[in-house]
């Protein structure tokens, strides 16, 4: 199944993700951030059986959750 699925084109589906997040300014030029994300991934790919010649459909679905932070300066 991997090997179909990485030699056999793109995998098409579509992304969902909802987040939120603070920036915080540190006085005049220097600011942090943090910010959170859940994302849902749904992908559907049509595959064919090396041996056999046969047809199936995958369908995967994926849940990320993400965490990101930043410290930075403006100029």
């Amino acid at each position: 199944m991997a090997d179909a699925f990485a030699n056999s084109g793109v995998v098409h589906g579509f992304v969902v993700q909802i987040g939120g997040g603070v920036l915080y300014a540190l006085g005049e030029h220097a600011f942090f951030s943090i910010r959170g994300c859940y994302q849902w991934t749904f992908q559907n790919k049509q595959v064919q059986s090396t041996t056999t010649g046969e047809s199936a459909d995958a369908r995967f679905r994926f849940g990320f959750v993400g965490l990101h932070g930043a410290v930075g300066y403006w100029f």
